[in-house]
């Protein structure tokens, strides 16, 4: 599905592709070694945790 402007993107066309997109992607995520809540969290806040996280990786030499 591209984007085209001449679209209708309903409220309820956009929820269906993102919920036929995130159970495509989900085998992906579930195969992921770190996983990081980005919920309720700031771009500077999620970045803190990812580089933190690739700190202890690499020292446990994981990475």
């Amino acid at each position: 599905m591209g984007v085209n402007e001449s679209e209708d993107f309903t409220k309820e066309k956009l929820v269906n592709r993102i919920n036929q997109l995130m159970a495509k992607r989900a085998k992906f995520y579930e195969q992921a070694d770190i996983i990081i809540d980005t919920d309720d969290s700031s771009v500077g806040r999620t970045v803190d945790k990812i580089i933190k996280l690739l700190k202890e990786a690499d020292i446990n030499n994981e990475l």
